[in-house]
């Protein structure tokens, strides 16, 4: 399976805990593609990050963000072998990586949220 992105390491380890996440919610909902909706749940996901918190704060629940989760996109019944990033997924990664020329120990999780 290839990476969620070609440079996870531009990222924090939470952040690329949070990226894991996004890829194995969208592989166990078997969606054709990976979008910033599974980013947000792979968020959630990352207990003790930034962005987790903040989500909680939000008071954004597990089975709401499953929920909204399993109305982006039908089910598949065979999953390929990679699933690709839809165009916002790509979209709020360039916007956390690139933009802003940050350098690379100063991309977080909660940037990358507030990208999305």
């Amino acid at each position: 399976m290839k990476p969620l992105i070609p440079s996870s390491n531009r990222y924090t380890h939470n952040a690329r805990r949070a990226l894991a996440h996004t890829t194995a919610l969208a592989r166990a909902l078997r969606h054709p593609a990976v979008d910033s909706g599974h980013l947000l749940g792979g968020v959630f996901k990352t207990i003790g990050s930034t962005g987790q918190l903040v989500l909680g704060e939000l008071n954004l629940s597990e089975v709401a963000i499953w929920k909204a989760l399993n109305q982006l996109y039908p089910p598949l019944d065979v999953l390929p072998e990679d699933i690709p990033n839809s165009s916002d997924l790509n979209a709020a990664l360039s916007a956390a990586t690139g933009s802003r020329n940050l350098p690379v120990w100063s991309i977080t999780t909660s940037e990358a949220v507030r990208a999305s």
